[in-house]
Parts: C-alpha cells; sequence; structure tokens
C-alpha cells in the first residue's frame, strides 16, 4: 500500500518543517506581521462602498505566502536531498518515486492551511474582516495557484545543481515578484508605467484575481488571468519533468 508510507513521509516532512525558523518565519509569522502593519495603517481606506482595504489584502497576503513555499521551500527541500543522497535512497526503496514528490506537495498546502488561518483569525479579531465571495471558487483559485507556483518551485530545484543555488534562485524569483505583484505594496500606488509593466507579473495575476473574487466578482470575467496561469503551469511542468534529476550530476 502507498497510503502508509505517503502517511509516514507526511508526518516526518511536517516536522523537518517545523525546525526550520527561517521557513517557520515566513510561513506564519512574517504575514502576520505585514497583516498588522498595512491593517493599521491602510485597514479602514475604503477600496468600495461595501469593502475597506483590510478585506482584499487577504489576497496579497494568501499570495505571499504560497509563492515563498513554492518558490523557495520546494527548490531548497529538493536540492538539499538531491546533496545528500536521500533522493538516491528513494529509488532503491519500493515506494513509488511519484510518492515523495505527492508528500512535498502535500506538505507544503497544509503548512498554507495552517498559515491561512493564523492570519484569517488575526485577521478577524483585530479588523472585523468582511467577505462577499464564494469560500469554494476561491479556495478553488487558490489551489490553482498553488499548483502553478509549486510546480515553478519543482521546475527550480530540477535547475538548480546546489542548494545554493536553490536558495538564491528561489529567493530571487520570490522577491522580485513579491515587490511587483501588489503582494507587499498594492500596485495602484505604483506610477502608471510600472503597473503596465506589472500586468505581465504572474503572482499579480494571483493577487488581483483573488482580490477580485473575494469581493464576490465571477471567476468568468478574469479568463486572461486563469490562460495565463495555465500557460505557466504547463510550461513549469514541462521543465519540472525535463530537468528533474534524483542524483547529483
Amino acid at each position: 500500500m502507498v497510503i502508509k508510507p505517503i502517511q509516514r513521509m507526511f508526518k516526518a516532512e511536517i516536522k523537518l518543517f517545523l525546525r526550520e525558523p527561517f521557513a517557520m518565519f515566513f510561513t506564519l509569522l512574517f504575514p502576520v506581521i505585514l497583516l498588522l502593519l498595512f491593517g493599521s495603517v491602510y485597514g479602514d481606506m475604503p477600496i468600495s462602498k461595501e469593502y475597506r482595504f483590510i478585506d482584499t489584502y487577504m489576497a496579497s497576503l494568501f499570495a505571499m505566502v504560497i509563492a515563498n513555499l513554492g518558490l523557495v521551500s520546494i527548490p531548497i527541500t529538493l536540492a538539499d536531498y538531491r546533496e545528500r543522497g536521500v533522493l538516491k535512497q528513494y529509488q532503491v526503496t519500493p515506494v513509488p518515486k511519484f510518492a515523495f514528490l505527492v508528500v512535498q506537495v502535500l506538505v507544503q498546502i497544509f503548512m498554507f492551511l495552517i498559515s491561512a488561518v493564523l492570519i484569517l483569525a488575526v485577521a478577524e479579531l483585530v479588523f472585523d474582516l468582511k467577505f462577499g465571495g464564494n469560500v469554494l471558487i476561491v479556495s478553488g483559485f487558490l489551489l490553482f495557484s498553488m499548483a502553478m507556483l509549486y510546480a515553478v518551485g519543482f521546475a527550480i530545484g530540477g535547475l538548480a545543481s546546489t542548494v545554493r543555488t536553490a536558495q538564491t534562485a528561489g529567493m530571487a524569483v520570490f522577491f522580485v515578484l513579491f515587490f511587483t505583484s501588489g503582494a507587499a505594496i498594492p500596485r495602484g500606488e505604483f506610477p502608471k508605467w510600472l503597473q503596465v509593466v506589472t500586468d505581465y507579473v504572474p503572482l499579480s495575476h494571483v493577487v488581483d484575481v483573488t482580490s477580485a473574487l473575494w469581493m464576490g466578482d465571477a471567476i468568468g470575467k478574469h479568463t486572461d488571468s486563469l490562460i495565463l496561469i495555465t500557460v505557466l503551469l504547463v510550461i513549469a511542468l514541462v521543465v519540472a519533468k525535463w530537468k528533474f534529476r534524483w542524483q547529483s550530476s
């Protein structure tokens, strides 16, 4: 049976994740710090007749957490396991190879859920959030966005030859997307030319669509964003499959 090995691997990976101070900070503490900081400054600023800045800022925080887990955590884990020969050992075990990859995805989804619950709890307690969307649609889009960003993370992990390379590349991509997508600073504060340029940043579409869905917008209004995310997902999966290596070269 594959289920029991996956369960054991999942528990072990969660314990390893919780022992990483850097990962824990950016997954659990940093989003709450940003929430309290930006919420205190811009929280009550009206976005529309019904919604305030803090209501839609959840989209930015969720996008940031997903991007951090996908672009930093996954590449570093893959490169580290490859360097230490862990991936090589998986090849000679009776557990199917795909089980390891499934566990990595499940761990990142689980950590996102913990972070999201913490963010929502603090936001509701401090700022009294308002939500006008459909929970299933918002959740479905976030899962779709995870698939794209996690696939990019696997691609980076496949391309990176060492842990240092994976860390540098992953963090570089993360921070570029973080600061240009509206996840750090609302894109409405950008100069017009920069708003146009950042329309081509994939994380911008995650932030914008999630924010719109949060306020009750229909998913059908965002076909262009869905197409872009789908294209990036397919490309990342192709690169990840092409470049994934179980052993160091």
